[in-house]
């Protein structure tokens, strides 16, 4: 799932001051939202019937990296989530990554309210 904010995002704001809290504000987003992300991955691998070191493995391989100004990516650093997401003619699918997605979207917009009511405060 990628999670991306227009890059206009602070374009009617002529202040700089106001130009750098609003970059700001979209990057806490993109980071709630990964994190959001990762933990709703991490509950339905635990939900899954994996085994118990694959599971081990899947969770340690989430790592969440800020890769520039307001650009944020959740990696799966491990081969075998393809064969899990999708399955294979041995294995049936088990779409960890789809229901935590659907989860973590049920979220997101209370995360932007967040961190909106946070900057008005």
């Amino acid at each position: 799932m990628k999670i991306k904010t227009n890059n206009n995002f602070s374009k009617d704001f002529k202040s700089p001051a106001e130009k750098i809290i609003l970059d700001e504000l979209q990057e806490n987003i993109l980071i709630k939202a990964a994190e959001n992300l990762r933990k709703e991955l991490i509950n339905e691998i635990n939900l899954s019937d994996l085994q118990s070191e694959e599971s081990q493995n899947l969770i340690e391989a989430l790592e969440i990296e800020k890769i520039g100004p307001a650009k944020v990516v959740l990696k799966i650093n491990n081969q075998n989530i393809k064969t899990i997401e999708y399955g294979t003619q041995e294995q049936d699918e088990n779409p960890i990554m789809l229901r935590a997605k659907t989860k973590s979207k049920e979220t997101l917009n209370q995360i932007i309210q967040a961190e909106l009511t946070k900057l008005n405060n």
